[in-house]
């Protein structure tokens, strides 16, 4: 048994790698979620209104993580050619900073609203 090898040894390692699609979801979350809590931070919350507005931020994200997964799913059904990939970064782009600005503008009227 010292000089034999089970199959399983010399399985090569699987490993998965992270797209820029994910990373630029990623993006997506906490760009969302830092224009929350930039609107907090200006509007000078604190206690249980800073408790809801962070789940508020978290939702937020979560929802922009939804919405640029859809269109990215959707725009890519309709890329005939790989070369055509790359283009689907640039609205990828545009939505972490649309986004950023929606949350933040989004959480600047509910911080009103609390008043």
């Amino acid at each position: 048994m010292d000089g034999e090898r089970s199959g399983d040894e010399t399985a090569p390692i699987q490993r998965q790698s992270v797209s820029l699609w994910d990373v630029l979801t990623l993006l997506a979350f906490s760009g969302s979620l830092g224009g929350a809590i930039g609107a907090v931070r200006t509007g000078h919350v604190s206690g249980l209104r800073f408790a809801l507005l962070a789940v508020w931020g978290v939702l937020l994200a979560v929802s922009s993580v939804a919405c640029a997964r859809a269109g990215g799913g959707r725009l890519l059904e309709r890329v005939a050619s790989e070369r055509l990939l790359p283009l689907l970064y640039l609205p990828a782009a545009a939505w972490i900073c649309v986004s950023s600005l929606l949350s933040f503008v989004l959480t600047s009227g509910l911080i009103r609203l609390l008043r």
